[in-house]
C-alpha cells in the first residue's frame, strides 16, 4: 500500500486538477448504480404466482377484507350478518357450489359481495380446502405445469376471484399486441386467460377438486359518460365461453333488521358515541339507501371527526357519503385536491397504486415555478400521508375518487407518465410489472409507440423469460 500512497501524494495536484479522480469517483458511483439495478432485476425474476395462497384453517375473512392498515373500522370486526330474515344465503351458495363448482356473487356496489363471498370461502377453507385469491391479473397466464408453490395437488383447490368488473376493465391494459400476433398470450383478454388458468387447474388436479367463488357489480346505468357500465365492462356477451361456466346468484339486499344490526355493531366497535335508541337506527337504516358499507362509512366518518353519529349527519347515499369526506379532507388538507387527481390519473392510465407513484404523479399535477414545487410537495406529502392512513386511498373503495367529479385529462401528462413509471421499475421492479403493461397500453391507444416500446423493454428486461 505504501508505494500506492506516495504515488497519490506526489501526484495529487495532477490528479485532482486535472479531473481524473472525480472521473474515476464518478465511474465508481455508476458502476455501483449499475450492480443495484441488476441484483433488484435479479431479485425480480422469474415467474410470480398470480394468486396469494390460504392454506386450510386461515383467517380467510380478514385478510380479504381488511386490506388497509390502520382502518379505525376494519370490515372483519362487524359481525356477519343474516341479510333476509328467514333465509341462509350462505347455506344457498355453498349448496351452489357443490352442484355447479363456479358461482359468480352479483349485486350493487356496498352490498357486502365480497364479504359474502369471504364467508363462503372461509366455510370451505376449514373444511380442508387450500383458497387462492387472484391479486395480480397480469401474471395468468396459463401454466405448463403445478407452480412449486402448490407442492403437488394433494389438495382441493378454491379460486376466489373477488371484484372482476374492476379486474376486467383493467385486463384491457395488458391486451398489447396486434391481432394475428400470437407470439405471447397478453394479447388474450382476461376472460379468456381465466378460462385456460382454471381448465388446466381442472386437468392437473381433476374437475371435482377445482371451485370458483367470483363476485362482480351488476349496475347496468353508466356512473361516468367516458367509462362503460360496471356491466358492459364484464363483457358479458364478448366472452360467453367463459361467463356461461359459472352460475348466477343475484344476492338480495339487507333487510331493514340487517342494516340496523350492522349500524348498531359499526357504532359499538368504532366507540363512537350516539343520541339513538334501536327506534332510532331502525329509522336511520330506512333511509339508508341499502348499501351495508355506506352504513359503516357513516359511523368512520363520526369516528375521524371525533363526533357523535346522529341522524342529522347521517349521508344516506355512497355518493352523498364520499362527497362530504372529500369536502371535509380539502378543507383540512388544501393540497389533497392533487393527491385524488394523481390517483384519478394513475388509475385512468393504468398505473398501479403505490406511495411512491401517488406523491410524483401529485407533485406532478400540483405543477409550479421551483420554488413552488417545493413548497408544493411538503404539502402534497402531508396531505398524502393522511389520506394513505385514515382514508385508504392506494385502496380506493366504489365511488370514493369520484366523489370530486372532475376529471383529469391524461394526455399532457403521458410522457411525463412513462418515465415516472421507468424510475420506478428501477426501484420497485416486482411492483411496477403491471404498470408497464398498463401505461403501455394507454399510450399504444394514444398512438404513441415509441413510449410504449420503452415501457415494452422494460418489462422484458425485467422479466426476460415470460
Amino acid at each position: 500500500m505504501e508505494p500506492f500512497w506516495k504515488f497519490l501524494t506526489e501526484n495529487k495536484e495532477f490528479l485532482f486538477g486535472s479531473g481524473i479522480v472525480i472521473a474515476v469517483l464518478g465511474a465508481l458511483w455508476r458502476a455501483v448504480v449499475w450492480l443495484l439495478r441488476e441484483w433488484r432485476i435479479r431479485q425480480f425474476r422469474g415467474t410470480p404466482f398470480p394468486f396469494k395462497i390460504f392454506p386450510p384453517n386461515s383467517n380467510i375473512v380478514s385478510a380479504i377484507l381488511d386490506v388497509s392498515p390502520g382502518d379505525p373500522l376494519p370490515p372483519s370486526t362487524i359481525p356477519f350478518q343474516t341479510r333476509v330474515a328467514g333465509r341462509d344465503t350462505q347455506a344457498e351458495l355453498e349448496r351452489m357450489l357443490d352442484t355447479h363448482h363456479w358461482i359468480l356473487i352479483l349485486g350493487e356496489t356496498g352490498t357486502g359481495k365480497t364479504r359474502e363471498a369471504a364467508e363462503l370461502a372461509a366455510r370451505l377453507n376449514h373444511k380442508g380446502w387450500t383458497v387462492l385469491h387472484l391479486v395480480q391479473t397480469e401474471l395468468v397466464n396459463e401454466p405448463a405445469a403445478l407452480p412449486p408453490e402448490l407442492n403437488g395437488c394433494d389438495r382441493q383447490l378454491l379460486f376466489f376471484l373477488d371484484d372482476l368488473n374492476r379486474k376486467m376493465w383493467r385486463g384491457k391494459s395488458e391486451r398489447l399486441n396486434l391481432p394475428g400476433d400470437p407470439a405471447q398470450q397478453f394479447q388474450m383478454p382476461l376472460q379468456d386467460r381465466l378460462l385456460r388458468y382454471l381448465k388446466k387447474y381442472q386437468a392437473f388436479c381433476g374437475e371435482n377438486e377445482i371451485r370458483v367463488i367470483a363476485t362482480a357489480r351488476n349496475e347496468i346505468e353508466r356512473e361516468r359518460a367516458d367509462e362503460p357500465s360496471e356491466w358492459e365492462k364484464l363483457e358479458w356477451d364478448t366472452y360467453p365461453r367463459f361467463w356461461q361456466r359459472f352460475a348466477r346468484f343475484s344476492l338480495p339486499r339487507a333487510d331493514e333488521s340487517a342494516q340496523t344490526n350492522v349500524l348498531q355493531a359499526a357504532i359499538t366497535q368504532a366507540g363512537v358515541a350516539t343520541d339513538l335508541d334501536n327506534a332510532g337506527l331502525r329509522q336511520v337504516a330506512r333511509a339508508n339507501s341499502g348499501s351495508l358499507r355506506n352504513l359503516i362509512e357513516n359511523v368512520k366518518n363520526a369516528k375521524v371527526e371525533n363526533r357523535s353519529f346522529t341522524a342529522q349527519n347521517f349521508m344516506p347515499t355512497p355518493n352523498q357519503t364520499w362527497q362530504e369526506r372529500y369536502r371535509r379532507v380539502i378543507q383540512k388538507f388544501p393540497a389533497a385536491r392533487h393527491v385524488y387527481d394523481a390517483v384519478d390519473l394513475l388509475r385512468t392510465t393504468g398505473i398501479d397504486l403505490y406511495d411512491f407513484t401517488v406523491q410524483p404523479a401529485a407533485r406532478l399535477l400540483a405543477g409550479g415555478n421551483i420554488f413552488q414545487r417545493v413548497q408544493r410537495g411538503r404539502q402534497i406529502r402531508r396531505a398524502a400521508r393522511y389520506l394513505i392512513n385514515a382514508e385508504h386511498i392506494l385502496e380506493p373503495s366504489d365511488g370514493q375518487i369520484e366523489a370530486k367529479e372532475n376529471r383529469v385529462d391524461a394526455a399532457p401528462y403521458l410522457l411525463a407518465l412513462t418515465q415516472l413509471v421507468l424510475q420506478a421499475a428501477d426501484q420497485h421492479p416486482r411492483a411496477m410489472r403491471g404498470s408497464l403493461f398498463g401505461l403501455a397500453w394507454t399510450l399504444y391507444n394514444a398512438k404513441q409507440f415509441e413510449p410504449a416500446m420503452r415501457l415494452m423493454r422494460k418489462a422484458i428486461r425485467l422479466d426476460p423469460n415470460d
